[in-house]
């Protein structure tokens, strides 16, 4: 669920998760949309016909979010609300973390989210190039037309993708340049050893630079081992 984040360039993310021994817990999220990203999907869904008109432009539908969460297994929606049209404030509780993923037979094959239980717990997320654009048809939000149009296409430079940026967004390669994923994860236990991140007392802080992840070379692992 920490993939909520990762295509939230200009724009503010707080995510935390935290994690029990049996692989329930629960997530926590706020997004706030910087206004220059807004008015680009407001601008694009008038274009395109989705909205009638800005006023009438939803980006956090919450009906569809709601739906899509529920139909995976074992979630619960505890907070779901839109104050604006750019913020999300969103609240989760699951029963185990590997079902979210093992629901949908394509998301299994990928092995983004492990947890494997025993007298250490492992909770582990693996991210490269290939599962990337999987993990995204989990979120109703980034399967939208004008989330689209912000992705690096296939085979798409880094150049030509920076130069796109700026032509949809007013300095938008500066923006994603300058943009680190921040998450933290929790665990209901005493963490013996993790990868990746900053470990202090059961929590570990992690921070990844968005244009590592959208261009990815090489596999990302982090990993938490606790008791």
């Amino acid at each position: 669920m920490l993939l909520f984040a990762f295509l939230c360039c200009s724009c503010v993310v707080q995510e935390h998760i935290t994690i029990n021994p049996n692989g329930s817990g629960s997530l926590e999220l706020v997004i706030d949309l910087d206004p220059a990203l807004i008015q680009y999907i407001v601008d694009i869904g008038e274009a395109s016909g989705e909205f009638e008109s800005a006023d009438d432009a939803v980006i956090f539908d919450k009906t569809e979010i709601r739906k899509e969460l529920l139909s995976r297994p074992g979630i619960a929606v505890n907070k779901l609300q839109v104050s604006s049209i750019g913020r999300l404030e969103l609240g989760i509780s699951f029963q185990n973390i590997k079902q979210i993923f093992a629901a949908d037979k394509v998301l299994a094959q990928t092995e983004i989210v492990k947890f494997v239980q025993g007298n250490t717990k492992i909770l582990s997320f693996h991210l490269d190039k290939h599962n990337f654009s999987q993990i995204l048809t989990l979120f109703p939000l980034f399967q939208t037309k004008e989330f689209k149009t912000l992705l690096p296409q296939e085979g798409e430079s880094k150049e030509d993708y920076f130069d796109m940026l700026d032509f949809a967004l007013d300095d938008g390669a500066a923006l994603l340049k300058n943009t680190t994923v921040k998450f933290t994860v929790t665990v209901n236990g005493r963490i013996i050893k993790q990868s990746g991140g900053v470990k202090q007392n059961n929590t570990v802080y992690y921070s990844l630079a968005l244009e590592r992840i959208l261009f990815l070379s090489s596999p990302t692992d982090y990993s938490i081992h606790f008791q």
